[in-house]
């Protein structure tokens, strides 16, 4: 039964759905054999076991796929799949999904640690909600000081002006409204969760948070990983809001822009690189506005022309997919993809 949209919020209402509803759990990951075990191991203690799992790796050139096929027997429904042919975890989660037979998609970093009660948690909001995410944790996995630098998002949901947005690595959506947004995007200068949140809202769902279901998220807290990070960020995020702006997506100005670039360098921001906890979000906050910059003048210099994200809200067509689709478990008569 479909949802109906309600007239006080505007998004769509999940139909309630049965028990035995199928999970499909989604882990890419490339040259993750320093963590991956630990996130199976996380996956093996869980309370609900009833789940199928697919490692979708993204090229790994270390023992990351000899490590995720030595737990083929352990877990009760396991697929390692080559997801090479296109380099991105948007592209890896992509890949997953299309293999993937369950009616219900939870996604997981490689890297991450989810709680006993996760997958339990998640299935169970999910039978009643259609797009869903988990709690973050940042203690567990990384030193004190990373924690108080990014304390992480706890049970919050961020928003941009409204529009509600979390990480690919705690979400969880109901197959029939991944399939109808066209799942998340490939292409490697787009966010690829923010985007397919927003395509989500557009399309009438709203996005809800799982306090009980929580991830505990390991930080990259090297400087030069730092740096990568605010990079990506701000290439990404420019790019993203450029696409969204005309849809009604608030979007940083250039002199918005300008000011976060004039504070790295007040005396103030400058004294607390002495420490630790303050050089590490400086050498992110540098990478991030100056990949934005950087971006805003390419586009000027290149004139550069972006799709509306009208353009985005469709099926996807990408070709590298076919054979992953291929792979999908044949579903039973009776049981269309649930929305």
């Amino acid at each position: 039964m479909a949802g109906v949209t309600s007239p006080s919020s505007g998004f769509v209402e999940a139909a309630p759905l049965d028990t035995d509803v199928r999970v499909s759990v989604i882990v890419p990951g490339r040259n993750v054999e320093a963590t991956l075990a630990q996130t199976l191991d996380s996956l093996l203690a869980q309370t609900f076991s009833d789940f199928e799992l697919i490692f979708s790796d993204n090229g790994s050139t270390d023992r990351t796929v000899e490590i995720a096929k030595s737990y083929c027997r352990r877990f009760k429904a396991l697929r390692v799949i080559d997801a090479s042919v296109s380099p991105g975890s948007g592209f890896a989660r992509r890949a997953g999904v299309e293999v993937a037979s369950g009616d219900l998609l939870i996604f997981i970093d490689s890297d991450d640690v989810v709680s006993e009660n996760y997958i339990e948690a998640m299935s169970a909001a999910l039978r009643t909600r259609t797009f869903v995410h988990g709690a973050q944790d940042m203690t567990l996995l990384n030193p004190t000081w990373v924690s108080q630098v990014q304390p992480g998002r706890g049970s919050r949901t961020e928003t941009v002006g409204g529009w509600k947005f979390a990480g690919s690595a705690t979400l969880g959506v109901r197959r029939g409204a991944y399939d109808a947004v066209g799942g998340f995007c490939t292409e490697p200068e787009i966010a690829e969760d923010n985007d397919f949140c927003f395509r989500m809202r557009v399309a009438g769902h709203d996005l809800q948070v799982v306090p009980e279901a929580i991830v505990h998220v390991r930080q990259k807290f090297t400087f030069k990983s730092a740096f990568n990070q605010g990079r990506y960020y701000g290439r990404c995020h420019g790019h993203t809001n450029r696409l969204w702006r005309p849809m009604g997506l608030p979007v940083e100005s250039e002199w918005t822009l300008a000011g976060r670039a004039l504070r790295l360098f007040t005396p103030r921001r400058l004294r607390s690189l002495r420490s630790l906890k303050g050089r590490y979000p400086w050498i992110v906050e540098v990478g991030s506005v100056g990949a934005r910059v950087w971006a805003n003048v390419k586009d000027v210099v290149t004139r550069r022309e972006f799709r509306p994200a009208t353009g985005l809200i469709r099926p996807s067509v990408d070709p590298f997919l076919e054979p992953f689709r291929a792979q999908r478990h044949e579903r039973p008569e009776g049981q269309p993809p649930a929305v």
